[in-house]
């Protein structure tokens, strides 16, 4: 005979626990979302709503992690739109003596024209959205143009790229 199963106990358990609060940080950094949240603790979207609005301490933690989220992704875009640079390794193999080489040395990031108009469209929508095909009978196209270029050229100019001279540049 099948050994016979121990009772459960009555009642729903209590759903949310005290280390919940940790864990909606560190999910709340990796940007998910209240139904994802809800997915991982295995309850309703309800059930994550409430909890926010009742527990302080999980609210303030996963409002904590989605901004150092927000953050992280605000100073990246901020920097491929600028450029950047960043140190690297370059790894060699010697085939005579057997050795691997690293050589450290820094990587060069040049601007990025479509984060570069992501940030202006988003941080200055009156000057930088898109306008209706009418708006280039008006020249606002070209004006556009030769903004971004002239943003282009002052940060290659604050970077030293592209300060040589054209007929240099067309003999190297």
């Amino acid at each position: 005979m099948a050994e016979a199963e121990a009772p459960r106990p009555r009642g729903r358990r209590p759903k949310y626990q005290e280390d919940y609060a940790r864990r909606a940080f560190l999910l709340g950094m990796k940007g998910l979302t209240n139904e994802q949240l809800a997915a991982v603790f295995d309850v309703a979207l309800p059930t994550i709503e409430l909890w926010i609005r009742t527990r302080p301490a999980f609210a303030t933690a996963l409002k904590a992690g989605r901004e150092d989220a927000d953050g992280n992704v605000v100073r990246s875009l901020y920097e491929r739109a600028m450029g950047f640079r960043a140190p690297a390794t370059k790894i060699f193999y010697n085939q005579r003596t057997g050795r691997v080489i690293k050589v450290p040395y820094e990587e060069v990031y040049p601007p990025d024209p479509t984060a570069l108009i992501f940030w202006l469209k988003n941080r200055q929508p009156k000057d930088w959205r898109d306008r209706a095909t009418d708006s280039f009978r008006n020249g606002d196209a070209q004006e556009q143009a030769r903004k971004v270029r002239d943003a282009i050229r002052a940060m290659d100019q604050a970077d030293g790229v592209g300060t040589q001279p054209q007929a240099q540049a067309a003999s190297a």
